[in-house]
């Protein structure tokens, strides 16, 4: 039996997630860095900023409360306490789950839908490029 099925066998199949991606998303999390991506989901192109989760919440709040939104800001700056609190608890690294951008627009056929702040399941994604689309 070679190397890959016996990974295959052992339900840790290297294609049903992507070590790249889950890297960058956590470098963006861990260093509140930024990067310009588009991602391939379901048949979709969505583009934007890569950016961090604590910073995806810190935005919504953000904005929820501008709109004067207050009930469900306070919920969401809850949830990212919660989730996003103290990340200097290095024993509790966790692979992410979802990626977060900024910016961002979802191109579907003709149409392009600014939408701002957008959260997806990294399991979602079917392929991305690094870079935004240009518009031109």
């Amino acid at each position: 039996m070679n190397d890959e099925t016996e990974m295959v066998s052992e339900g840790t199949d290297p294609f049903l997630k992507d070590e790249i991606l889950i890297w960058l998303v956590e470098n963006c999390n861990q260093i509140n860095s930024r990067l310009g991506i588009t991602l391939l989901i379901g048949g979709s192109v969505v583009t934007g900023t890569l950016i961090s989760g604590k910073s995806y919440i810190n935005g919504v709040v953000s904005e929820l409360y501008e709109l004067g939104e207050t009930t469900i800001a306070s919920y969401y700056r809850e949830f990212g306490e919660e989730v996003y609190g103290d990340t200097s608890l290095e024993d509790e690294q966790i692979t992410p789950e979802m990626i977060h951008l900024n910016d961002a627009q979802i191109l579907d056929g003709a149409a392009v839908r600014n939408v701002g702040w957008w959260r997806g399941k990294i399991s979602s994604v079917d392929g991305y490029s690094i870079g935004g689309i240009k518009n031109n």
